[in-house]
């Protein structure tokens, strides 16, 4: 509610021709965010972890908002042309994920998938360990992997 007027005071200071500092607006900003986060302790609702970053977000749109308006007297946005690039956006998004996907898919130098034996899962104990072991990376440990790598042809 003190956001709000505070924000109405700005617009009528510059309509009046006598607008206001930025640092007014920025201690309204500071004043609605602090009053944000009283509430997720006093209320929190069952999630004050969620609370918070809500909050959190929510401050972090109002800063946007006011460096977009270069800090002065609150402004009305143009509605319209914020949807239309926001549709633009999802519409090239939409577009261009699948193919991204495809390509991933058939990227040259990618080795293929050896099929795997039947009853065998990727996520069995013994190749966890194997995975994590072999070849061992210098930063690891030796008591990771115990026994010494076995030799191949000999």
């Amino acid at each position: 509610m003190a956001h709000d007027l505070g924000y109405d005071l700005l617009r009528y200071a510059a309509a009046t021709g006598t607008p206001l500092d930025a640092e007014r607006r920025r201690a309204l900003d500071e004043r609605l965010s602090a009053d944000m986060h009283a509430q997720c302790v006093l209320n929190p609702r069952d999630a004050p972890g969620l609370c918070r970053i809500v909050a959190s977000l929510f401050t972090v749109g109002l800063v946007v908002n006011s460096w977009h308006q270069s800090w002065g007297p609150p402004a009305t946005e143009p509605m319209g042309v914020w949807a239309f690039v926001l549709v633009m956006v999802v519409v090239l998004l939409a577009v261009r994920l699948p193919a991204f996907a495809a390509a991933r898919r058939s990227r040259p130098g990618r080795r293929p998938r050896r099929p795997r034996a039947p009853g065998t899962s990727r996520s069995s104990a013994s190749s966890r360990w194997a995975r994590s072991c072999w070849p061992r990376p210098p930063w690891r440990s030796r008591r990771c992997c115990p026994r010494p790598r076995p030799r191949c042809g000999r």
